[in-house]
């Protein structure tokens, strides 16, 4: 049985969410090599956690000892230290892999993606032996830990500050450090990979403290007089779990991974807005546990899952017997949150895939009727199409036939248009050389650029798309070439050009221009041309940023009349972006889209960097707007361009797009085929 309510969608604040929200951690990247010895003495800058707290929360049983954990990162390693104040050193287990918790120890609770399932236990103890096991799920779940799971490659290390199991001394207390591997942890997560900066993982601390006495010269747990038993541990945590029970993953802390050393400035992240979804869907997760236990099956009925009478829009359970799926749609991710019955939690993007196409004024009416009938077959929702706007007429409501949405592929900067250019030779960039783009081109004959600083060229840009989205059943324009020429290529196409780009030329780096340099004098009071290392000022850096920006947000305004759509082909990752050619897209506000041409091999990287420039991209964006990763079909086997997909949208794309239609191949498409129908 399905059961749907659509409801006016209003932002609430969950029950679930008033009391106890999550602990927040900034992992940062160390500033020296870490020794693993128990010192510390690399710590001395990072940032403490929270003090530790009773487990349950309650601020009546606050403990009496102090305990601080700390956490830092690197290519290679997950670092985690502890300092625990403790005057009775004590430790009774030597032998790894055993119940380490019987003796006073320190515990780490890790789950990379979040989902609350498949996530890894370490304990250690003050003789430092250690047990790591690994959980398909929570106890609560029906499970059995995996006590032979060993994390590989982990190093740990104690100090005592103090003397062991002597308790004729007070002791001061003991430290910890461990170091554990990236490809240890990379088997807990869907996408096999380190953190990108930025994500966040799952992760709690537990210092487990049992009270004890001293009888003949040894430490011996306290016991209850009246069953001869020893009294219950004390539970101290980071991040409170609101009952003794560390297995509730979803209590646990977010840890953010950033790339900020200790001691520089950096904000500590708040509770991200998942948390909404996950406190809400838990909930109702715990509902219907109750309900199954009463009744021996789930229920659908929202006046039992949501006894007040607001329910979230687009709430949605699918319910049997012995099983269920709930989930909740985020309108401001575009994804929907879904739970299950053995309680795990997880996100699902909404996928949609795009191709760019040059038009062809060749094809008859029937084949392009056949192209997007297979297009819509493959799995793509929308072409990026060149073509004259007759052609697009012609073609548009044919692809609109197969569900296909057609954008409207424009080149906007780089213009050889030949009335503009024997018109107006005064529009385009100027060299710190002195040459106009049409005296001396960069690269290639078909540089030519126009200044985005002019109003003449903004105009000419305004007109160009206000005509174009006067055709019928266009969806949208799509920008290319909207930044200024590259200052510096990427770096696989040096030796094609004969280069060694390691700083700024002044052949490649424009507009130097009149209208430029007066405004920016006029502005900053200084000529741009005059200074020595140009390269080096932000002001002419921002400067030439905000030029292309305020282009963008202009030709915004136009589109927003017609309720059409605004995307733009850029460069991959904000940074490189920036860098290369002028383009700050990530502050594109208005932009509907965006589709950064994630192209690995012009740079010379490996498919993994496709994963970790998208996800510079959707971090810079945070969900802002759609990015679809663009992936260069020419450079990708039928089996790369498979795994080039899943990496781009486990890094968190709301898609790809191929550039382009005709380097598809049959076993290219049969591919993408089968990849696409796993995620939509």
């Amino acid at each position: 049985m399905n059961f749907k309510v659509a409801a006016v969608f209003l932002i609430i604040l969950f029950p679930a969410m008033l009391f106890g929200q999550p602990k927040t951690y900034l992992c940062m990247h160390p500033a020296q090599e870490i020794n693993i010895d128990g010192e510390l003495a690399e710590w001395e800058q990072t940032p403490r956690t929270d003090e530790f707290i009773d487990i349950s929360g309650n601020n009546d049983l606050k403990p009496w000892l102090r305990t601080h954990a700390m956490m830092m990162w690197d290519s290679n390693y997950l670092y985690i230290a502890a300092e625990m104040e403790e005057p009775h050193l004590w430790a009774t287990i030597a032998e790894r892999d055993k119940v380490i918790f019987y003796d006073n120890d320190f515990e780490v609770f890790i789950d990379p993606d979040g989902d609350t399932h498949n996530y890894a236990e370490i304990e250690i103890n003050a003789m430092g032996t250690e047990w790591d096991l690994f959980l398909t799920r929570p106890y609560r779940d029906g499970t059995t830990p995996l006590t032979s799971y060993d994390i590989h490659g982990m190093k740990t290390a104690v100090q005592l500050h103090g003397s062991l199991n002597d308790p004729s001394d007070t002791d001061e207390g003991w430290t910890l450090e461990m170091a554990i591997p990236w490809k240890s942890l990379e088997e807990l997560t869907p996408g096999k990979r380190k953190p990108y900066p930025g994500e966040h993982y799952r992760i709690n601390f537990s210092r487990v403290q049992w009270d004890l006495d001293t009888i003949r010269g040894s430490y011996r747990k306290t016991t209850d007089p009246e069953n001869g038993k020893a009294n219950p541990e004390h539970n101290w945590v980071w991040s409170p779990q609101g009952k003794v029970n560390m297995h509730m993953p979803e209590k646990w802390g977010y840890v953010f991974f950033s790339e900020k050393r200790p001691g520089e400035d950096a904000a500590q992240p708040g509770v991200p807005n998942e948390e909404h979804y996950r406190s809400e869907l838990r909930e109702l997760y715990y509902k219907q546990k109750k309900y199954f236990s009463e009744y021996r099956h789930y229920t659908n009925d929202p006046a039992i899952l949501y006894p007040h009478t607001l329910i979230p829009d687009s709430f949605e359970v699918s319910v049997s017997e012995q099983q269920y799926t709930i989930s909740l749609y985020a309108p401001e991710s575009r994804s929907t949150w879904y739970i299950n019955h053995k309680g795990r939690i997880w996100n699902k993007k909404h996928i949609r895939t795009w191709v760019w196409m040059h038009g062809n004024d060749q094809l008859s009416e029937a084949e392009w009727k056949k192209r997007f009938s297979d297009l819509a077959s493959y799995g793509i929702d929308g072409v990026l199409l060149g073509g004259r706007p007759e052609l697009l007429k012609k073609v548009i409501p044919l692809a609109n036939e197969e569900g296909v949405e057609i954008q409207a592929w424009r080149w906007m900067l780089n213009c050889n248009n030949k009335e503009v250019i024997e018109s107006h030779p005064e529009w385009y960039s100027v060299s710190r050389e002195g040459y106009s783009c049409l005296e001396k081109q960069p690269y290639v004959g078909y540089y030519k650029w126009l200044c985005p600083s002019r109003t003449e060229v903004r105009d000419y840009l305004d007109s160009i798309v206000y005509e174009t989205l006067a055709i019928e059943g266009l969806a949208g324009f799509h920008m290319d070439y909207i930044r200024y020429p590259d200052v510096i290529l990427p770096r696989a196409l040096w030796e094609k050009y004969g280069l060694v780009q390691d700083h700024e030329m002044p052949e490649y780096d424009f507009c130097y221009c009149d209208v430029c340099r007066t405004r920016f004098k006029e502005e900053h009071g200084y000529d741009p041309l005059e200074l020595k290392h140009p390269d080096n000022d932000s002001l002419w850096r921002q400067y030439r940023y905000d030029m292309v920006t305020e282009v963008v947000m202009n030709l915004s305004e136009t589109i927003s009349y017609r309720e059409k759509k605004l995307s733009a082909a850029v460069f991959p990752g904000p940074g490189i972006a920036r860098k290369l050619v002028r383009q700050d897209w990530d502050q594109w506000t208005l932009l509907s889209e965006v589709f950064p041409m994630i192209y690995h091999n012009f740079y010379n990287e490996d498919l993994k960097w496709i994963g970790e420039v998208t996800w510079e991209g959707v971090h810079a964006l945070n969900d802002r707007i759609p990015l679809y990763t663009g992936l260069y079909v020419p450079a990708l086997s039928p089996e790369e361009l498979d795994k080039a997909i899943r990496i781009a949208i486990d890094a968190g794309a709301s898609g790809v797009s191929l550039f382009e239609y005709g380097s598809m191949s049959e076993d290219h498409w049969k591919i993408f085929q089968q990849r696409i129908r796993t995620h939509k």
